[in-house]
């Protein structure tokens, strides 16, 4: 006997776009002190660089949500080729969701003060069993909850960023490019910070769920993050 089951298409683009936000927008945060530990002076430039190429990301991914509206991005195309490797693919993923959530809650403890230890790893295992419980309510709890999370990462943001108006102009008077070190050097330099990217395929594999047209709806979510 075949039994099917349709998923309801509640997600909306201001549930979908703060969960992509939680996933790859947040990749910055980090980004953006790997840049400067690898690059110094040169990592504002190279932050353009990478701006422009997740712009170029983005602009491939509001095609892929287009072309596979039922969830899977890039695996669910993958399948057309070999299921092998569309099997092996949506299994490293998922791998990939697991592990991230894991060292992210750890090193998000770290953040707080809390040393290694049995205190670190019981408050580890409950903050994942609430994220758990949130996601276990459905992807518009979910996003809903996500909303709120992100006001107030983009609220700090702000705040950080008016606390850093007065040094822009000390800054950007350190700003230069190295070209006597080589093309093979700098590719290396970017490559290293290229992890914010990290997170972008999360909106491939929402598309399932998201309201029609998935087109419409892809794109509201993808340009605001």
């Amino acid at each position: 006997m075949l039994v099917t089951e349709s998923r309801p298409r509640n997600l909306k683009w201001f549930h979908a776009g703060p969960l992509l936000y939680g996933d790859w927008g947040t990749s910055r945060l980090y980004v953006l002190g790997l840049a400067y530990a690898f690059t110094g002076p040169e990592s504002v430039v190279y932050m353009v660089a990478i701006g422009v190429l997740m712009a170029a990301v983005a602009w491939a991914y509001a095609i892929v949500c287009r072309s596979f509206p039922d969830g899977g991005g890039v695996y669910t195309a993958a399948r057309q080729l070999s299921p092998v490797a569309s099997v092996v693919g949506a299994t490293l993923l998922l791998c990939g969701y697991i592990i991230t959530a894991v060292i992210s809650v750890v090193e998000a403890l770290h953040y707080f003060g809390i040393p290694d230890g049995p205190w670190l790893a019981t408050i580890a295992v409950v903050t994942l069993v609430f994220v758990g419980l949130v996601n276990w309510l459905g992807a518009k709890s979910a996003g809903t909850f996500a909303l709120l999370i992100a006001f107030a990462a983009l609220a700090v943001s702000g705040i950080m960023a008016v606390l850093a108006i007065p040094y822009i102009p000390d800054g950007l008077s350190r700003v230069h490019l190295d070209l006597s070190r080589g093309t093979w050097a700098h590719w290396t330099a970017f490559t290293q910070i290229v992890l914010a990217l990290a997170g972008v395929e999360a909106v491939a594999n929402m598309t399932g769920l998201m309201k029609k047209p998935v087109e419409r709806t892809a794109k509201r979510t993808i340009i605001p993050v």
